[in-house]
């Protein structure tokens, strides 16, 4: 490969004087001797060092049917690769449903079956699941009977809550989807 100038810059290893020499180069390039390649076709020297004036002599603009192209200004790759290193991680994921970041995967798992919760509702039993701390819920039977409960003992078994219940003072079974309200045990 030879090295060749295009628009007055000089490209190592560009080749481009060759590709002009055989013919290959882009249209409005001509080659001189030494293998420079010289576009000749809408090249003004004022665009020129206006584009390296902005662009701190990066790529030049280009000139095509009266419209310029100009090349973006280059990034600072170790400044971005800094921020990125820097930045704060970003979990926990917010539900893509209504946007609220969830604390853990077990608020996450409750909220996706107890939609009927609020999110203060969410936390209080992915609390007392994960500490293995009593709760208080309002529950409503497949009859349709309401029922407030403090249960203990409490295993997650999505989508249900197996439970020592204190109020029938056994173990119960209870489907996250009909907890309609949590408080503290």
């Amino acid at each position: 490969m030879g090295d060749g100038l295009v628009e007055g810059r000089h490209l190592a290893g560009g080749g481009r004087g060759e590709e002009a020499a055989r013919g290959d180069a882009e249209p409005g390039a001509e080659a001189s001797e030494g293998g420079e390649v010289r576009l000749s076709a809408g090249f003004d020297p004022g665009e020129r060092a206006e584009a390296d004036a902005r662009f701190g002599g990066g790529l030049p603009a280009r000139k095509t049917d009266g419209r310029t192209d100009q090349a973006p200004a280059t990034a600072d790759l170790r400044a971005l690769a800094t921020r990125l290193k820097t930045a704060p991680p970003a979990s926990p994921q917010p539900d893509p449903y209504n946007g609220i970041p969830f604390d853990s995967d077990t608020e996450e798992i409750i909220a996706g079956y107890a939609r009927q919760l609020s999110l203060t509702d969410v936390r209080q039993l992915a609390h007392a699941v994960s500490e293995g701390q009593p709760v208080t819920i309002e529950y409503v039977a497949a009859s349709g009977s309401r029922t407030i409960r403090t249960l203990s003992e409490l295993d997650f078994d999505p989508p249900y809550l197996h439970a020592w219940c204190h109020l029938r003072n056994d173990e119960r079974v209870f489907t996250l989807s009909r907890i309609h309200g949590v408080l503290p045990g």
